[in-house]
Order: structure tokens, then C-alpha cells, then sequence
């Protein structure tokens, strides 16, 4: 360890003067918002998290790079830990529509105490005093009656105010007893990824926690599910491990799995179903056991129904290669097994709204003031005005998904909460450099595999622009609305397998160090966000 500590001594000095010469610039913008407020304690905050995670940085590369312990054991305490000052530096619900996964956790927390979920009208009943979360302003009665489209839900748009809410929290809004209606609306799809919110949330008011603490346990439990499932697909996966830790290491993943948000369970059982089909394919085992299908079966059935275009990844079965599945009938009854867990799972949770979109001649978009949206119909019934929309959508929107899919803008598409240009370009790089490892690592995708993998890619992304241009696009608009790259990070680590090829490669093994540099980018990101909301008053 010492050898390597001194080799690469310059590399860990240089990252830390960095963040220490970028945590000072910043601190500026904490101080402007001190002197505008006279909250003081921003000051203490930043100098704490800007510290941690300079020091966290530093020690993922030292243990990363200068042992030989583990990369999945330091790099999942990484993922946590980034994830745990991520919901300091957004709290409340700023996450991507956090506020109606919010209220759907409620609702299976309710069902787990065996208490009334909802009232009549289908509105999940909550605490009274954690009625302030999706009411933080006290404007429920001008909305009930019109005269504003919306209440402000706590973390909407985070701004410096948040962090003395969360410090003073039962001063601002004292304790009622009682439960009252909540006014979101809960989505409908399988309870599986909401239990461990939904455990949190109950150990919370179980325990008698305030509203603080009831989204604090509710992040932490969803996080510590993320955490617990990339840890077993990074386990299971042959080869590629660091694609996966890069995915995971993302702002836009950590920011996901430290909110009440499903995608953080989507994500993580895509990724441990990426695994497992990769380790069944190109792993030492030569039979597919019975244990290994269920497996399957059970994530299949958990992801679907959450974004039913992710089913299709069912497809990837075809990478496992046939011999491996033995007889013909065997090989039958196990891709029945797996697409009757997708499919049927998906139809059973969601046959209604699929049944709704089919079928319908017109619709009109409420959020769009009424104006009509496209339809299955309309599409089919205009081939080439379909195809020179998804055409404009790429052409303008392009460096958009990019943005979205490393973390350029978080919580809900804000652009206030910005990663720099830079960073998201030095975490592209680095996902472009992990799969062109030094040509002796042992691993190669044959190119009957890459055809899969890229036809079941674009599959599903044509199914999410597809299904947005339907739900959520007025006739009016140039281009496909609503969708984001953050709905591409399931897909991830198998797209990014596909850059490996056998005419170019790294002249050494550069993993450690280009998830050390990303740890550093992600540090700074975080701290960047801190100074940045402070700037919100």
C-alpha cells in the first residue's frame, strides 16, 4: 500500500487542492447568503459538507487505488454516502415527481399499519402535521377554491429558506393532531417499489418522528434498497463490474435513489437482472437451474409494471446462449416463465391505462389547457409527420438527454440546480474510458450479443418516446415533450458494453482511477448545489 501511495501521491494532492481551492470559491456564494439572511449556520453546513466530501473523495481513491481490498465494498459505502449528503444538500421533495411518490409510499404505509389508507374520494390520508410537506405556505383553502392552480409541496424548487425549515421545523409548523386528505394524487403501480419508503415512513411515525424525520427515514430506507441491489449486481456480473459502479455513480442516479422516487428500485433491478443474465451467459456456470428462473421471474415481475416499456428487457434472455438452457421444451418453459412474469405482471397493474390509450380517438391534454394530444390512431393514420417529429426531437433535443441522463439538471428538470457543463462532460468520459479496458482483461461481446443488446435498446427508447408523444404531447408542439435522459440510466451499463471493441483499448487498467475522478466530480457537484441553492432566497 505504501508503494502505491507514494506513486500516486501527486494524483491524490492535485484532486484534493482542487476541491479545496473550489470549496473556498464557493463558499462566497454562502456568504452572500448569510449576509442577506443572518442564517449563520450556512456557514457551518457548507464548511462540514464541503469538507466530507472532500475527505470521502480522497479516501475512495486511496482504498480504491492503493489496496487490494474489494471495489464493490468501498464503492457501495461511496454510493451511500454521496446519497446521504445528497439529501441534505436537496431536502424535501425536490426529487424528479417525488411529491406523488411521496404520497403513494404513505398510502402502502398506511396499509402496513393496518390503518385507514384513503377516505372515500380514493385521497391518501396522512398525519395532520405532515400535511405541511405538500402545503408548506398554508395555501390549501385558496386552492380548494380556485384561486391558485397549485400549493406549494416543501423542496419544490429548493431555495436557502428550506435549510432553516429543516432545522426549525416544528417552530414553523407545530404539531396537529388527527389526519387530514392529502390533495396529491397517487399513482397506481405495484406496492414492491414502495416498501422499503413505505417502511421507513411507518418506523418514522411508529417512533413518533416529525415530518423531517418521516422523509429523512423515507429516503434512507429507499436508498439503503438501492444500495443492498446494485452491491448484488455488481457481484454477480462476470465482467464490466466498473460500467455498472460508473452508472451508479452518476448525479442524476445518486440523486434518484436518495428520494422516495420507484426509479430507484427500477434501477436497481434492472441492473441486478443485467447481472444476472450476464453472469448465466458468459459466467462458469454451464445449466440454468430452476433457482436462477425464478430469480428472473421475481425482477421481471417487480420492474415491469413500474415503466412498461422496461419488460422488453426480457429480450436479453438472448444473450444466454442455448445450450445452456438444455432441452428445446426447457428452453420454451423458461422464456414462458420470464415473459408471463413481465408481461402478466404489467398487464395486471396496468391493463386499464393500456386499454385507455389504445383505444382513444382524441384526448386532450389538461396540462396543456385542454389542447388535443396525439393518438395511437393519429400516428398510425400519419406515418411521415410521425417520423419528422422523432427526427426534430433528436436534432434539438439531443444534447438535452445527454444533460439529463448524467445530472445536468436535477430535482424536476430545474435548471437552477445545475451540474456544470464541464462535469457532466469529465463523467461522460469517464463512462467512454471504463469499457475500453487493456485488451488482456479476458472479456468480449460477440456480435451476435451487440445486436441484441442494441436492438432491445432502441426498442425501449422508441417505446419511451412513443408512449410520451402519446401521453404527454399536444398536436401544436415541433418536437416529442416530456421525455428525459434520466429514463435511459436502467439501460446503461449494457449500452455502454457495447463500445468495447477489439481495434482500440486502454494501454492499462484505468478503473480505479477514472471512479476516483468521478467520485471528485460528483463531490464537487454536491457542494456546488449547496452554495448554489443558498442563492435561492
Amino acid at each position: 500500500m505504501d508503494e502505491l501511495l507514494t506513486k500516486n501521491k501527486k494524483l491524490f494532492v492535485t484532486v484534493g487542492v482542487i476541491l479545496g481551492v473550489l470549496a473556498l470559491w464557493h463558499l462566497y456564494y454562502v456568504k452572500i447568503a448569510i449576509k442577506a439572511t443572518g442564517h449563520g449556520f450556512l456557514l457551518n453546513e457548507y464548511g462540514m459538507l464541503a469538507l466530507g466530501l472532500s475527505m470521502l473523495a480522497l479516501c475512495t481513491g486511496i482504498f480504491m487505488i492503493c489496496t487490494q481490498r474489494r471495489m464493490e465494498v468501498i464503492w457501495i459505502l461511496t454510493v451511500a454516502l454521496l446519497g446521504i449528503s445528497a439529501m441534505r444538500v436537496m431536502p424535501g421533495l425536490s426529487a424528479a415527481d417525488e411529491p406523488v411518490h411521496y404520497i403513494t409510499s404513505y398510502y402502502w404505509s398506511n396499509k402496513l399499519m393496518m390503518t385507514e389508507a384513503d377516505d372515500d374520494a380514493g385521497r391518501v390520508l396522512v398525519r395532520s402535521q405532515d400535511f405541511a410537506l405538500e402545503d408548506v405556505n398554508d395555501e390549501i383553502d385558496a386552492y380548494y377554491a380556485g384561486d391558485i392552480d397549485n400549493t406549494e409541496f416543501f423542496g419544490m424548487e429548493p431555495e436557502e429558506y428550506n435549510y432553516y425549515e429543516v432545522r426549525h421545523w416544528d417552530e414553523l409548523h407545530p404539531a396537529q393532531p388527527g389526519i387530514k386528505a392529502s390533495h396529491i394524487v397517487r399513482t397506481e403501480t405495484t406496492p414492491l417499489v414502495y416498501l422499503p419508503q413505505a417502511l421507513g415512513i411507518s418506523l418514522a411515525r411508529l417512533t413518533g418522528g416529525n415530518s423531517m424525520r418521516l422523509v429523512t427515514m423515507g429516503k434512507l430506507f429507499n436508498l439503503f434498497a438501492f444500495c443492498v441491489l446494485l452491491y448484488l449486481a455488481v457481484g454477480l456480473m462476470p465482467f464490466g463490474k466498473e460500467i455498472m459502479m460508473a452508472s451508479a455513480l452518476l448525479p442524476m442516479t445518486v440523486n434518484l435513489a436518495a428520494s422516495m422516487s420507484y426509479d430507484a428500485m427500477l434501477i436497481g433491478c434492472t441492473y441486478l437482472f443485467i447481472a444476472k443474465v450476464m453472469s448465466l451467459a458468459y459466467g462458469e456456470s454451464t445449466w440454468i437451474e430452476w433457482k436462477d428462473v425464478a430469480v428472473l421471474g421475481v425482477i421481471l415481475a417487480v420492474m415491469s409494471p413500474c415503466k412498461m416499456v422496461y419488460c422488453v428487457m426480457a429480450a436479453l434472455l438472448l444473450l444466454i446462449p442455448r445450450e445452456k438452457f438444455g432441452s428445446t421444451g426447457r428452453l420454451i418453459a423458461i422464456w414462458a416463465i420470464c415473459v408471463v412474469c413481465a408481461a402478466g405482471s404489467v398487464l395486471a397493474v396496468n391493463l386499464t391505462t393500456i386499454g385507455r390509450f389504445a383505444s382513444a380517438e382524441s384526448h386532450e391534454l389538461i396540462w396543456a389547457g385542454g389542447e388535443p394530444g396525439y393518438t395511437a390512431g393519429y400516428v398510425l393514420h400519419h406515418p411521415l409527420e410521425t417520423a419528422r417529429l422523432v427526427y426534430d426531437t433528436f436534432m434539438w433535443n439531443g444534447g438535452y438527454y445527454h444533460q439529463t441522463l448524467i445530472g445536468a439538471y436535477l430535482g424536476n428538470a430545474d435548471m437552477s440546480l445545475d451540474v456544470p457543463y464541464v462535469i457532466v462532460m469529465l463523467l461522460t468520459a469517464g463512462l467512454v474510458i471504463l469499457p475500453l479496458k487493456k485488451p488482456d482483461d479476458g472479456w468480449q461481446l460477440c456480435k451476435k450479443d451487440k445486436i441484441v443488446i442494441a436492438a432491445v435498446s432502441i426498442v425501449i427508447f422508441g417505446l419511451l418516446m412513443g408512449s410520451m408523444l402519446i401521453g404527454w404531447t399536444p398536436l401544436s408542439s415541433n418536437v416529442i415533450l416530456g421525455v428525459q435522459g434520466r429514463y435511459l440510466l436502467p439501460l446503461l451499463p449494457v449500452m455502454l458494453l457495447l463500445i468495447r471493441c477489439r481495434w482500440i483499448s486502454t494501454t492499462k487498467d484505468m478503473s480505479r482511477i477514472v471512479l476516483f475522478l468521478m467520485t471528485a466530480c460528483d463531490v464537487f457537484a454536491l457542494f456546488r448545489l449547496y452554495s448554489m441553492v443558498c442563492l435561492h432566497i
